[in-house]
């Protein structure tokens, strides 16, 4: 089975450096879009004191994101409407920086609430309305195959129109701070990790103005974790597929995007956590011409730095 995957992606990677590419550059506009997501954060509960694992998640009916883009910079803020109850409250900061080949992120989010799956209403007990989880990741990624445009599929100010895919390996390091109220007290959990990831990217172009792109990102890397009263190293891993098609031409992009995200520890402890996410969105961006004031201020940056 290994032996057929390995060949399957060399002959992916193959064929991607066979192909011919046509990427058309629509960095002078500003991208404007809007989202509406739904978006799960899954937690797994290992309770050793009481023998018990359950999982609790974070979920909302309704997400909205909010996106410019400009050049080589991009900005994204996210959040949900007042819901009724037993739903997460969620906050979200991002800034993208695509320099060549490279490309960074930092991002932040803030998630309260989490709530027993197919709870009983008899039993309210595992559900933490004051369970908090806030985090900071930054991330780098190299774009190994220039025929691929990275900036299609993300910051929508290139057009692919021919289709190509890349490996696309990055190095992140995320910090999360996960509190609660236990009997009154807060209790406070510190987890940082770092995570090597290997992804690749193929976009599949059905003809100039429609596109399929699945994605795959294994995830191998050491967490560092702390509370009031151990501090442990793990070693983490994981898997990402993530799944988008949609719409580009001059002036419109629109489409959805699918992900999935499993993610596993090597230990137990008291209360010990494991992420999964699940992730829907459907969007939709309409590129202006930039305004005079923002196409002098960039491009200063770029002089200043060369860009």
């Amino acid at each position: 089975m290994k032996t057929y995957s390995a060949c399957f992606i060399m002959s992916l990677f193959f064929l991607t450096n066979a192909n011919a590419q046509d990427i058309v550059k629509l960095n002078n506009y500003l991208i404007t879009k809007v989202s509406i997501n739904r978006q799960t954060e899954i937690l797994s509960v290992n309770e050793d004191i009481n023998n018990e694992r359950y999982t609790i998640e974070a979920t909302n009916d309704l997400r909205t994101k909010l996106a410019a883009n400009y050049k080589f910079l991009g900005f994204g803020f996210g959040f949900s409407p007042p819901q009724s109850d037993r739903k997460s409250k969620f906050l979200e900061a991002k800034l993208n920086v695509f320099l060549s080949k490279w490309i960074f992120g930092a991002n932040f989010s803030r998630i309260k609430g989490f709530y027993e799956q197919n709870i009983n209403l008899e039993n309210l007990d595992r559900d933490f309305p004051d369970l908090k989880s806030t985090s900071y990741r930054f991330s780098a990624g190299y774009l190994l195959n220039d025929r691929f445009s990275y900036k299609h599929l993300f910051q929508l100010n290139e057009w692919q129109r021919e289709s190509s895919g890349s490996f696309i390996p990055s190095f992140t390091y995320r910090y999360n701070r996960i509190s609660d109220f236990i009997d009154g007290d807060k209790v406070v959990q510190h987890n940082s990790d770092f995570t090597i990831s290997p992804a690749y990217y193929y976009t599949w172009c059905v003809d100039q103005n429609w596109f399929v792109t699945p994605a795959i990102s294994p995830k191998f890397g050491m967490r560092f974790s702390k509370d009031d009263t151990n501090k442990e190293t793990y070693f983490t891993r994981g898997f990402n597929f993530r799944l988008q098609f949609g719409f580009t031409n001059e002036r419109v992009a629109a489409g959805a995007t699918f992900t999935f995200e499993s993610n596993n520890i090597n230990y137990r402890s008291t209360r010990s956590t494991i992420n999964d996410r699940n992730h829907a969105q459907l969007y939709f961006a309409y590129r202006f011409n930039a305004p005079k004031f923002l196409q002098r201020t960039v491009e200063s940056i770029e002089r200043e730095f060369r860009l």
